[in-house]
C-alpha cells in the first residue's frame, strides 16, 4: 500500500524514518531491535514473505492506507479504521498474551472513536477474552506522558484538508511518539488526494 505523504513527512522529521524506502532494500545502519518473535507478527499482519529483508522503517512502523471507509453521516468516528484495528488486536494479543493491557495501546484523537473502540473491546471481554489480554484505548490527551511497547494510531479522518485536531503539532507529535518499539498507523492514503 502506498505510504501516507503526511505521515511520511512527519516520520522523517520526528523519527528519521524513511517510509518510502524500497521494501527489499537493507538499511545501512543497524536494524531497530524488535522483541523476540515480533518480526513474525509483523510479517503475518503485513503479509511480508519470510525471505524478505525488513528495512529500518518496516522495523519501526506499519501504515495501512484505507480508502472510502467513512460514511457521510459519521462525524469523528470511522468504522472502517476501527474494523482494521480490531483485526490487529487478536494477532497482537496472541503475541503479547496477558501483558497486552500493559504493552499495547490504541490512540485516537476523538472521544467518539474511543467510545466505539471500548464497545468493541467490551464485546471481546463478554466473549471470554481476559481484560489483561486486550489493549486500552486513549485519546491523545489521555496518552500524553504515557508510553507502551506497541501503539496503534487511528487517524479517524479521511480527508487531508480536515485533519482537525491533528493539525496541532504538539497533539500530532504526542500521538505519534507513544510507542517505544513499534507503531501501527491506521489512516487514509493522503498522498492520493486531489492536488497532492
Amino acid at each position: 500500500m502506498p505510504p501516507h505523504s503526511v505521515m511520511s513527512d512527519f516520520a522523517k522529521k520526528h523519527y528519521g524514518w524513511d517510509t518510502t524506502a524500497d521494501a527489499t532494500s537493507e538499511s545501512s545502519s543497524s536494524p531497530t531491535s524488535m522483541p523476540e518473535g515480533f518480526e513474525a507478527v509483523i510479517r503475518r499482519i503485513a503479509k511480508y514473505p519470510q525471505d524478505m529483508v525488513l528495512n529500518e522503517a518496516q522495523r519501526g512502523n506499519l501504515s495501512f492506507a484505507i480508502t472510502n471507509t467513512k460514511g457521510a453521516d459519521e462525524t469523528r468516528a470511522n468504522f472502517g479504521f476501527l474494523s482494521k484495528t480490531m483485526e490487529l488486536v487478536p494477532i497482537l494479543s496472541e503475541y503479547l498474551g496477558n501483558s497486552t493491557h500493559a504493552k499495547l495501546a490504541i490512540i485516537t484523537p476523538y472521544l467518539k472513536q474511543q467510545h466505539y473502540y471500548n464497545l468493541a473491546l467490551e464485546g471481546l471481554r463478554k466473549e471470554g477474552t481476559s481484560a489483561d489480554a486486550l489493549p486500552k484505548v486513549y485519546t491523545v490527551e489521555e496518552a500524553e506522558g504515557l508510553h507502551w511497547d506497541i501503539g496503534i494510531v487511528d487517524y479517524v479522518n479521511t480527508d487531508a484538508d480536515d485533519l482537525d485536531l491533528l493539525k496541532c503539532e504538539k497533539r500530532s507529535q504526542t500521538m505519534h511518539t507513544r510507542a517505544t518499539q513499534f507503531m501501527f498507523i491506521i489512516g487514509p492514503d493522503f498522498s492520493s488526494r486531489r492536488g497532492a
